[in-house]
């Protein structure tokens, strides 16, 4: 390995002061900076029984489901509202604006 000096000089004396990049650390191999293995957890032990599952589960009942059938429009806008219809509008007015489309759009 090339040691290598760096030099520092003060402008305002005639001290120059001189640090090597080497350490001693250098010279050790690298297997010494291995962190140690931590050791290896036993496989658990399972000890498996033959039996029948039991079966004595309570019936289920289906109460979910909407209360009233909604027409296609009025489930339309449960999800999509003024804010939704808005943002759509002012972002289509952006896009006609950006391909030179003279087109603008109102709610």
């Amino acid at each position: 390995m090339t040691e290598v000096e760096v030099v520092f000089e003060n402008k305002g004396s005639n001290q120059t002061t001189v640090e090597s990049d080497f350490d001693s650390d250098d010279d050790l191999p690298l297997s010494t900076f291995l962190t140690k293995k931590r050791p290896k957890l036993s496989k658990p032990n399972y000890s498996w029984k033959k039996g029948d599952i039991n079966q004595d589960f309570p019936e289920w009942v289906n109460t979910s489901g909407p209360k009233n059938s909604l027409s296609p429009l009025e489930l339309f806008f449960q999800f999509i509202d003024d804010e939704i219809i808005d943002l759509v509008v002012k972002y289509s007015n952006i896009y006609a604006f950006q391909h030179n489309r003279r087109v603008i759009c109102t709610p």
